[in-house]
């Protein structure tokens, strides 16, 4: 029983000597970022160009434009239905402005109708937030 215990302890004094150290890591809430929902006719040009090139795919991306930051969100062709896209959080830390969406389905598509392009849509949303000279992460 000794030996164990001198053991342990000569194990953890190697520890201490040899720079090992145990940390935790916490994700940081942050403080949420007031927002709107922008629509495509309320978009700058330079913002509505950058949706334009992407629309259609699944995307998310950063533009700024003045004291603005407008969060791009879309996802590919869907067919008919109602879709909206959920703004689950927007928040800053001290080092980066996390963004998360979602696409949500209402259950409205009509199943066997026949789909053509026209009953195909593209959803996409555009948050408008303040900008801060941070990094945006996107999570899933």
């Amino acid at each position: 029983m000794r030996r164990k215990v001198k053991l342990m302890a000569a194990a953890v004094v190697l520890l201490l000597f040899t720079g090992c150290s145990v940390s935790v890591l916490k994700q940081e809430e942050g403080r949420d970022l007031e927002f709107t929902v922008v629509s495509r006719s309320e978009l700058p040009e330079e913002v509505e160009a950058v949706l334009d090139e992407k629309l259609g795919s699944s995307f998310q991306t950063a533009c700024q434009y003045g004291d603005s930051l407008y969060l791009l969100c879309g996802y590919p062709m869907q067919s008919a239905g109602d879709y909206s896209i959920r703004v689950n959080r927007l928040a800053a830390t001290e080092d980066a402005i996390y963004f998360q969406a979602e696409l949500v389905s209402e259950g409205n598509s009509q199943a066997g109708e026949t789909e053509s392009q026209e009953s195909r849509t593209a959803p996409w949303i555009a948050v408008k937030t303040e900008y801060l000279d941070l990094p945006v992460i996107f999570e899933p």
